[in-house]
């Protein structure tokens, strides 16, 4: 965890980095618990229950952690890449969940924001 920790503070802005630590401890964690003590429903070696939990826990983590920016949309983008990553969370990889779910979820984000200031851009050239 100390290593996935590392690289949130290195690579990520810092509300981000915070925010992906937070979703590791938080998030993880609950979908630990609540698969272990309410699980009954399975998709591979993950439990429905668990996975609710870590989304929902996830969305708690968005709403009360730092923001990059004070645009709105920033909600919405931390709260799709929420989902993408509960749902990569089910999957079974090889790869410690504690290093590839902070870097899938700000892959998520860092996409969704590009490609959404890449059509402003475009959409500011044809205005123009």
């Amino acid at each position: 965890m100390v290593l996935a920790y590392l690289i949130c503070i290195i690579i990520f802005p810092r509300a981000l980095a915070i925010t992906s630590m937070l979703i590791i401890i938080f998030s993880d964690s609950a979908a630990a618990i609540f698969g272990r003590v309410y699980g009954k429903h399975y998709i591979y070696n993950k439990t429905i229950e668990g996975s609710l939990a870590f989304l929902f826990t996830g969305l708690i983590v968005i709403l009360i952690s730092p923001k990059v920016t004070n645009f709105i949309g920033e909600y919405y983008i931390a709260i799709a890449a929420i989902i993408a990553t509960t749902f990569f969370e089910i999957i079974p990889l090889k790869i410690n969940d504690n290093l590839s779910i902070p870097i899938f979820f700000w892959y998520v984000v860092f996409n969704i924001i590009s490609n959404f200031l890449i059509i402003i851009n475009k959409c500011h050239l044809v205005v123009e």
